[in-house]
């Protein structure tokens, strides 16, 4: 197994590790491409010096702005409609994925790289990959450390410090950053909204077909089919369906 292969399974890579010299030449490459890529006059051309770091050709939908840094930059995976204001810093070793649709603040830090606590060993690397899922926000000044999983359209407050996983659908802050609420229930009933009116519409087409029959039987039988519409409706957004 190679060092990068190690370096994004994750754990202590040892500073006499002779494989470094490998990690120390795409180091300095990324040193040279970034002062190219903070120099850039426009975001098409920081586009194509970050997909040259990266080694991944970053989608138009895409937007990053300058200054950005990286350390590494090869252990980095970016998705499309993603937008990452100025000043963000992304240590890489360990492996960085951002989902997309997600939304990263000014001055934000994203460091997947530890050192053991023992003094003799300090040196060395421990290495934890960081996630970042869809349609995630993550405020101005934030800071991830390593082995956090961020969850679909979870909110991290500006100036947190994320040292543990973010569940889906909820919204955290502070130092260390903790839960502060769900945002789970507004999506539901915009769900839920939508889909009561697809059904009051289906209901309609019933009943004006049973006004050509006998108006008080068609009549129980849509009040029956409503409720047992909502019902199962509300039933359906609250459990996934």
């Amino acid at each position: 197994m190679s060092i990068f292969e190690r370096m994004r399974a994750g754990g202590i890579i040892p500073n006499t590790d002779p494989a470094w010299a490998e990690v120390w030449e795409i180091v300095n490459q990324t040193i040279a491409l970034s002062a190219k890529l903070n120099s850039s006059g426009n975001v098409d051309d920081i586009r194509a010096v970050l997909s040259e770091i990266l080694g991944q050709s970053i989608d138009p939908s895409t937007t990053v702005l300058a200054p950005f840094s990286t350390n590494f930059g090869k252990h980095t995976t970016i998705g499309k409609n993603v937008f990452i204001n100025h000043g963000c810093s992304f240590l890489d070793l360990g492996g960085i994925t951002i989902e997309d649709d997600v939304l990263i603040g000014p001055q934000v830090k994203i460091v997947t790289e530890n050192h053991p606590v023992d003094p003799s060993q300090r040196k060395s690397l421990d290495l934890k990959a960081i996630h970042i899922s869809k349609n995630a926000w993550i405020g101005a000044g934030a800071i991830v450390l390593p082995g956090v999983t961020i969850g679909e359209n979870s909110i991290v407050a500006a100036g947190a410090v994320v040292t543990k996983d973010v569940p889906a659908n909820t919204i955290v802050g502070g130092i260390p950053a903790k839960f502060i609420k769900s945002i789970q229930r507004p999506i539901l009933m915009r769900r839920l909204s939508h889909a009561l009116l697809e059904q009051a519409r289906e209901m309609l087409r019933v009943f004006k077909a049973h006004l050509k029959g006998n108006f008080i039987n068609g009549f129980i039988r849509i009040k029956n089919a409503v409720f047992r519409h909502v019902d199962g409706l509300v039933l359906d957004v609250i459990f996934g369906g």
